[in-house]
C-alpha cells in the first residue's frame, strides 16, 4: 500500500470520530461522550497531574457537537493532501516521524502556553500545520488556497504563524487553538529543517525530477549530435543503436602493457552518453 501512514492515521481519525459521537453518543447520550472528550483530550492542568497520554490521544479527537463534520473534514482532507505528496517524497518512516513530531510540538505549546485552559484542546489540527511547515521547507513554491485565496506554501506558513501570534492578543477567535496550530507549525519546520537537513524556502519536491529531465535532455542532445555527423560524414554512417569507431587503426590513450596487444577502438554508447574504448 502507498502512503500507508497517511491512509492510516485518516482511517483511526475518521473511525474513532464515529466511535465517540455516533456510536458512544447514540448509545450511552452527549454526556457519556462529552466525558471521552474530557478524559482524552488535552488539558493542561490535567497532564500535569498525571493524565500523560492527553498530548497524543488528543490528537485523534475531533468536535463533534458545534462543527460535527467541518472539524474533522478539514483536518482530514488537509492532511491527506499534504500527506500524500510528503511521504512519498520523505518515505513512510520519515514521515511519521514529521507527523509525531509535529503532534508534539502542538501539544506541547499548548501546556506551555495556555496553562490555564479549562477546556480539552482537541483535534490534528497541529499535524496539518506541520505538514505545512514541511511544505514549506520541501516544496516553498507549491500553490495552496488559505481563505479561499491562492498563495505559495512558504507564504501560507508565514501568515499562519503571524495570526497565530497575534489573534490571540486581540481575543479572536478564541474557540481555536492557536498556541496548538503554532506549535505543530513550529515542530514540523524545525523537524525538515534540522532532522533532515534542509533549508526553509529553499527545496523543492521537483529537484528529483528536475535532474531526471535535465538528463534526459543531455541523451536527447547527444543522440542529436550523433545524428548530424552521421549525415556530415561517411565515417559516422551506421544506425542510432550502432556505436561508431575512428577510422584510423592507431590505438587510443595506450598504456605500456597494451602497446603490443591489440588494437584499442574508441566507442559511444548514446544511452549512457559516455565514450569508452576497448
Amino acid at each position: 500500500m502507498k502512503q500507508p501512514v497517511t491512509k492510516i492515521f485518516v482511517a483511526i481519525n475518521v473511525l474513532v470520530h464515529l466511535y465517540v459521537w455516533w456510536y458512544v453518543q447514540g448509545t450511552q447520550g452527549p454526556q457519556a461522550a462529552d466525558a471521552l472528550i474530557d478524559r482524552f483530550g488535552l488539558t493542561p492542568a490535567e497532564f500535569r497531574n498525571g493524565a500523560f497520554w492527553q498530548p497524543l490521544t488528543a490528537l485523534f479527537l475531533h468536535d463533534g457537537r458545534v462543527f460535527p463534520i467541518i472539524h474533522i473534514g478539514f483536518n482530514m482532507l488537509a492532511i491527506w493532501s499534504f500527506g500524500l505528496a510528503l511521504e512519498n517524497t520523505l518515505g513512510s518512516i520519515r514521515f511519521a516521524w514529521l507527523m509525531f513530531v509535529s503532534g508534539c510540538a502542538s501539544s506541547l505549546f499548548v501546556i506551555l502556553f495556555q496553562a490555564d485552559l479549562p477546556n480539552p484542546t482537541i483535534g490534528a489540527s497541529g499535524i496539518v500545520l506541520g505538514l505545512l511547515g514541511a511544505l514549506a521547507v520541501f516544496y516553498p513554491n507549491s500553490q495552496m488556497l488559505i481563505f479561499f485565496i491562492p498563495m505559495r506554501a512558504r507564504n501560507a506558513a508565514i501568515l499562519i504563524g503571524v495570526l497565530s501570534i497575534v489573534l490571540p492578543m486581540f481575543g479572536v477567535l478564541t474557540f481555536i487553538s492557536h498556541m496548538g496550530h503554532l506549535g505543530g507549525l513550529v515542530g514540523g519546520v524545525l523537524y525538515s529543517w534540522f532532522a533532515l537537513g534542509l533549508r526553509f524556502g529553499q527545496n523543492d519536491l521537483r529537484e528529483r525530477e528536475s535532474y531526471i529531465r535535465r538528463k534526459v535532455q543531455e541523451q536527447e542532445y547527444l543522440r542529436e549530435m550523433l545524428q548530424r555527423l552521421q549525415k556530415a560524414s561517411p565515417r559516422f554512417q551506421g544506425t542510432s543503436r550502432e556505436r561508431w569507431k575512428e577510422p584510423d587503426e592507431k590505438v587510443i590513450n595506450p598504456r605500456p602493457e597494451d602497446v603490443q596487444g591489440p588494437e584499442k577502438r574508441l566507442y559511444y554508447d548514446p544511452t549512457t552518453g559516455k565514450f569508452y574504448t576497448r
